[in-house]
């Protein structure tokens, strides 16, 4: 791990680095971070009602019709498929 000689943290030396990997990192670190928040604020907010789903789900079926469903999907027929047992 490198160090920067000023400030001593590895963070800021992740984008000075020679390592070309570096930055790529820091910044994949820090975008799951936000990925992460989004995703946890979008469920606690479809868990106390505030956001409904159900228009987004475009088909129902069994889960014996999976292979119509995904080619349904891949052709884009559909936005989302609830497949039931």
């Amino acid at each position: 791990m490198c160090v920067n000689r000023i400030t001593n943290t590895p963070a800021t030396t992740a984008t000075q680095s020679e390592n070309k990997y570096g930055a790529a990192v820091l910044y994949g670190i820090v975008l799951g971070f936000v990925v992460f928040l989004v995703t946890e604020m979008a469920d606690r907010a479809g868990s106390a009602g505030v956001l409904d789903p159900s228009p987004l789900v475009t088909h129902h079926m069994s889960l014996d019709e999976a292979p119509e469903a995904y080619a349904i999907y891949d052709r884009r027929e559909a936005l989302k498929i609830v497949l039931r047992p």
